[in-house]
């Protein structure tokens, strides 16, 4: 089966996409995460040996823009339903039981709704979102809405 990471579904306080998926270790039991990796790793706090608290860190993830092939489990299908991994062709689709759509407007479309979502909630556009830059004609107006 092949898929792709849809990262959009979750932004971390940076609002850098962080939407990971853990493997099925009983079909792919070499593998920590389905289509990403860990690009850079910071130990915020590091407590004494004595705490019993696991150090808080900021992860950065890097995406596989190419599908990635993993076996088919129902795992895997109930991901693939749920569009948090995105099946890659028709054949992969129709084995999770859904009807094939294009990736790239399914990760698009969850790009779009991370952004609203961001807007939503603390009232201005990630860096990396260009739609209100293309409804908007005057630049001020973008710029005080990103401050």
């Amino acid at each position: 089966m092949k898929v792709l990471p849809n990262p959009w579904l979750h932004l971390n306080e940076n609002a850098e996409p962080c939407a990971v998926v853990a493997v099925d270790p009983t079909v792919n039991p070499n593998r920590a995460f389905v289509g990403a990796s860990v690009k850079s790793t910071e130990v915020l706090d590091n407590y004494p040996k004595h705490y019993f608290l696991s150090p808080r860190q900021y992860t950065t993830w890097e995406f596989s823009k190419e599908p990635v092939s993993i076996e088919f489990s129902a795992y895997y299908r109930d991901l693939v339903k749920d569009n948090i991994l995105v099946a890659e062709d028709e054949a992969s689709a129709k084995k999770c039981g859904i009807s094939f759509t294009d990736p790239k407007r399914i990760l698009n479309d969850a790009k779009v709704a991370a952004a609203k979502n961001w807007f939503a909630a603390y009232g201005y556009y990630p860096d990396w979102y260009e739609e209100p830059v293309k409804q908007v004609s005057n630049p001020a107006v973008v710029e005080s809405v990103k401050k």
